[in-house]
């Protein structure tokens, strides 16, 4: 299953970015296609691949109050820990580039440095660590792969080179 936290509904609107992360994740291997996932099987000797589950947190309209709240978010993890997600896969996170320059100056690699991350999203990447694949008390659930989960994140989505003239870490270039 999958669902649409923006909209709160089961209508996943296709996206480039989602669709080529689950790609390199899921696609299957060993079948001619010229493509082959991480976790994507083995077509030609029968060895089933990963199952993907879509959680939709981000869309198109920027006005939604949904659109990517720490609550829309915080809610599509834990949804995934409860329906069968053993690993949360996250292409997300905050922006340092605020200004949207191409670059990130020192006061925004400071801001982004000591950001603190919301203890709704905290409270919810612990709870499926701890409670993915179990029952509702706690057990590791029958043919599950194991008891708790793994929450991964992406790194690098803005696509920005880091000067190090203009960035410093700890009094030294970064």
């Amino acid at each position: 299953g999958s669902k649409n936290f923006v909209k709160n509904n089961y209508n996943i609107e296709v996206d480039d970015h989602g669709t080529h992360v689950a790609g390199t994740i899921a696609a299957i291997t060993n079948n001619g296609k010229g493509v082959a996932g991480v976790a994507g099987g083995d077509y030609a000797n029968g060895v089933k691949g990963c199952k993907v589950m879509s959680c939709e947190i981000f869309n198109d309209d920027e006005y939604d109050d949904n659109n990517g709240s720490d609550e829309t978010i915080s809610n599509a993890i834990k949804w995934g820990a409860d329906h069968g997600a053993l690993i949360s896969q996250n292409s997300w996170g905050y922006y340092a580039d605020v200004d949207y320059n191409g670059y990130i100056s020192n006061k925004e690699y400071n801001d982004l440095k000591n950001l603190v991350v919301p203890s709704i999203l905290t409270a919810a990447i612990e709870y499926f660590n701890k409670y993915a694949g179990c029952d509702n008390a706690g057990n590791q659930k029958a043919g599950s792969m194991m008891k708790g989960g793994v929450v991964i994140f992406a790194a690098g989505n803005e696509n920005i080179d880091i000067d190090p003239i203009c960035m410093q870490c700890d009094g030294g270039a970064v």
